[in-house]
C-alpha cells in the first residue's frame, strides 16, 4: 500500500482528520464493528508504525470507531504509557500494562487457594534472599549477579524449571505455560544470548544449577503470596491463571514484547466453543525500534506476533515529529518514512568541534556507549554545565562488576578491571561472540573514567557512592542538560538532539545479522529524537569555545 502523504496535521478528538494511513486504520475497525463473531471480520491487524507517526492518536481513534458491545482493552509496555492511554481513551475501553493484567490474574488465582499476596516492594528483594541462602558470601561476589540475570531472561522465556520443582509447586504448572524446554541446552543459550559472564565451564554448570534453584524457589515463594515485578507475567502464565476475554485486544510498543508477554496476551483474547480465536489483536509497534533483546524482549516479536494472531499488516509512515532534513537521514535505514507537508526543514549538522557554552538545558546528548557520556559529562560540569546522566539501571550494573572484583584499593580495582577484560574479550572472541565485547569495553572504560576523577585517598566505597549519585534517575529533570544512552532515549524527544560518537553504529563487533540489525535501530532511534535540530558531534572534540570549519 502506497500513499503520499496529503492529509492535515492531527488535531483534538472532534476535529481530526486522518491520513490515508490512519484511513485504512478506521476502515479496519469500521469492518470488525460491523462483522465481529462472522467469517466475514478481518483478521487481527499489525500496525507497522514509525517514529514520531501519532501511534496513540492512531489508536484511540480506532478504538473509539468499535461499539461499545464489544469487550475492548488497550495492553501497554509500561505504566507511563499506560496512564497517557488511560487518559485518551474512550470510557468503554480497559486499559492496564502487561504486567499489570497478570497481576491481578495472579492475585485472584492466589485468593482461590487461600492465599493472602503481600505488597510488591516487599519483595523487592526475594531472590536475592535466596541466592544469600545458597551460596556463601564469596560465592554470591562472584556468580550472583549472573545467576540473577539469567533467572530473569528465564522468566521472560517462559523457562520453567520443572526438573528442580517441589511437587507442592508441581502441581499447579500447567504444561502449556512451559514455553521453553527445562533442558540444559536451553539454559546454556540464554547465557550465551544475553551475554552472560562465565569464566569456564565449571562456572557456567554452577551456574545454571543455582538459577535453578532460585527460580524454583521463587515459585514456591510465589505460591504463599510473596510476589515481585517479573512473576506478574511469568507466573500467570505457568500456573495458568485464568484471565478475562476480550473482544479487542490493542497493545502498543509491541515490538518489545517477549515470549511470556505474547502468552498472556494470547490468554486476553476471546474465544469460540472449539475453542478457536474470536477475539481481535491490533498489534502496534515499529520494528526499527527493537533495540531490547538484552531485557528479554525478542527481536523478531512483530514477525511472531503476525505469525501467532494472524495478522495482516497496515502501515503508518508519516513522522510528526522530524523534519525534512531529520527524515532524509532516517530514510537511509528506513525507505518508508516520510514527512507532512508543512514540515520544515530542520538543522543537521556534522561538527567539527563543540563547546561547552554551545548546549542549552533543554537538549538532549545521545550516545551507543555509556563511558563517553560519562567523559562528556565531567568535561561540562567542569565547564560549570550542569547536567543529568539518565540510567539507574547501567550504575548497578557497573557496581555489580565492581564487587565482583573483590579489590581492596582503586589501584588494585584498575588491575583487576583490565585483567578481567582481557580475559572476557579473549573469551567472547574464542566463543564468536564478538558483539558482546563491545559491552565489556564500555563498562571498563565508564569505571575507569570515574575512576580517573576521585581524589587522592579515595577507597572503592567512594567509587561506588560516584557511581550511585551519577546514574541516581531514569527520568529527565525539566531545565537540565540530559545525557542518556540510546536505549534510555528511546520514548523521549528533544527540540535539539547531539548524537555523539555517530562512528559507533553499527559497533565493529557486530558479526550476526540480528546483531547488525539492532545496532542500526539504534541508530535509527537516535535520528528520530530531534523536533528542530540534530548535531553529530565526536568525543575529544569539545573545545572553550566553537571553532570554525563547521559543517552543517
Amino acid at each position: 500500500m502506497n500513499f503520499t502523504a496529503t492529509e492535515t496535521q492531527p488535531a483534538p478528538v472532534k476535529s481530526f482528520i486522518p491520513s490515508p494511513f490512519q484511513q485504512a486504520l478506521l476502515d479496519w475497525a469500521d469492518e470488525v464493528g460491523a462483522t465481529y463473531g462472522t467469517d466475514r471480520c478481518p483478521s487481527s491487524v499489525i500496525v507497522e508504525a514509525v517514529a514520531g507517526s501519532g501511534k496513540s492518536s492512531s489508536l484511540e481513534q480506532m478504538l473509539r470507531r468499535l461499539p461499545a458491545r464489544l469487550k475492548i482493552i488497550a495492553v501497554s509496555f509500561n505504566k507511563k504509557i499506560e496512564v497517557a492511554l488511560r487518559a485518551r481513551m474512550p470510557s468503554n475501553v480497559d486499559c492496564s500494562t502487561v504486567n499489570g493484567m497478570g497481576h491481578r490474574a495472579l492475585c485472584r488465582w492466589l485468593q482461590g487457594l487461600g492465599v493472602r499476596v503481600g505488597d510488591l516492594d516487599a519483595n523487592r528483594y526475594k531472590e536475592r534472599d535466596i541466592l544469600r541462602a545458597i551460596l556463601t558470601a564469596d560465592e554470591g561476589k562472584a556468580i550472583g549477579a549472573q545467576v540473577a540475570k539469567l533467572v530473569e531472561m528465564a522468566k521472560a522465556h517462559g523457562l520453567v524449571p520443572v526438573t528442580a520443582l517441589s511437587a507442592k509447586v508441581s502441581r499447579y504448572v500447567v504444561s502449556t505455560g512451559c514455553l521453553t524446554p527445562d533442558v540444559i541446552d536451553a539454559w546454556e543459550d540464554l547465557v550465551n544470548r544475553y551475554g552472560i559472564d562465565v569464566d569456564n565451564e565449571q562456572e557456567l554448570a554452577r551456574i545454571i544449577v543455582t538459577a535453578r534453584q532460585v527460580l524454583a524457589t521463587s515459585m514456591e515463594m510465589s505460591l504463599s503470596g510473596r510476589i515481585y515485578f517479573d512473576d506478574q507475567v511469568f507466573c500467570t502464565v505457568a500456573f495458568g491463571c485464568s484471565l478475562p476475554q476480550y473482544d479487542v485486544v490493542a497493545g502498543d510498543e509491541v515490538q518489545d514484547w517477549n515470549m511470556t508477554d505474547r502468552a498472556l496476551v494470547r490468554g486476553l483474547m476471546a474465544r469460540n466453543r472449539d475453542g478457536s480465536m474470536r477475539g481481535r489483536l491490533i498489534a502496534v509497534g515499529d520494528r526499527m525500534q527493537s533495540i531490547y533483546t538484552f531485557r528479554g524482549a525478542d527481536a523478531h516479536s512483530m514477525d511472531r506476533i503476525a505469525e501467532e494472531f494472524g495478522c495482516q499488516a497496515l502501515p503508518l509512515s508519516i513522522t510528526y515529529r522530524c523534519p525534512l532534513s531529520h527524515v532524509r537521514e532516517a530514510q537511509k535505514l528506513v525507505p518508508a518514512i516520510q514527512a507532512t507537508p508543512w514540515a520544515q526543514e530542520g538543522v543537521l549538522g556534522d561538527l567539527e568541534t563543540f563547546a561547552a557554552a554551545d548546549f542549552r538545558p533543554d537538549d538532549g546528548v545521545i550516545c551507543r556507549k555509556t563511558a563517553p557520556l560519562v567523559g562528556l559529562a565531567y568535561q561540562l560540569l567542569a565547564a560549570r554545565v550542569p547536567c543529568q546522566v539518565l540510567g539507574r539501571k547501567i550504575g548497578q550494573g557497573l557496581i555489580t562488576l565492581i564487587e565482583k572484583m573483590r579489590a581492596r584499593t582503586l589501584e588494585d580495582l584498575d588491575e583487576k578491571l583490565s585483567a578481567w577484560e582481557a580475559r572476557e574479550v579473549g573469551r567472547l572472541t574464542r566463543k564468536g561472540e564478538d558483539d558482546k565485547v563491545q559491552g565489556v569495553q564500555d563498562k571498563v572504560q565508564t569505571i575507569l573514567i570515574i575512576l580517573g576523577t576521585m581524589r587522592p585517598g579515595s577507597v572503592v566505597r567512594d567509587l561506588i557512592a560516584e557511581i550511585s549519585g551519577m546514574f541516581s534517575s531514569d527520568d529527565p529533570r525539566p531545565r537540565l542538560l540530559t545525557l542518556c544512552t540510546i536505549h534510555r532515549a528511546k520514548g523521549l524527544e528533544w527540540d535539539t538532539v547531539y548524537i555523539l560518537d555517530r562512528h559507533e553504529m553499527p559497533a565493529r563487533w557486530a558479526r550476526t545479522a540480528d546483531a547488525k540489525q539492532e545496532e542500526l535501530n539504534c541508530l535509527y532511534v537516535a535520528i528520530t529524537r530531534s523536533k528542530e535540530a540534530m548535531f553529530y558531534i565526536a568525543s575529544g572534540t569539545m573545545v572553550e569555545r566553537a571553532q570554525d570549519g563547521q559543517t552543517a
